[in-house]
């Protein structure tokens, strides 16, 4: 198992809290975003890294950029 990233750390961060904000369970995500519960399961406990694909169906079930999953949170946020 490699080491979880920074970048993938702010990723799942980012992720739970969107996911929270929206009360939608990660099982709801996954299953929205076309990807199997043991492939999010697997990035979100930062077994596995995330493909842009990957990044971009989850940020779509979300509705935000992909580019605000993987950009960190300013302070004030």
């Amino acid at each position: 198992k490699k080491p979880v990233g920074s970048l993938e750390r702010s990723l799942i961060e980012r992720i739970r809290r969107l996911a929270a904000l929206k009360e939608m369970p990660m099982s709801h995500v996954a299953g929205r975003a076309g990807i199997s519960r043991s492939s999010m399961w697997e990035v979100m406990s930062g077994n596995a890294s995330p493909t842009l694909d990957w990044v971009q169906r989850v940020a779509e079930v979300l509705d935000v950029a992909p580019l605000e999953l993987l950009v960190s949170p300013s302070p004030s946020e």
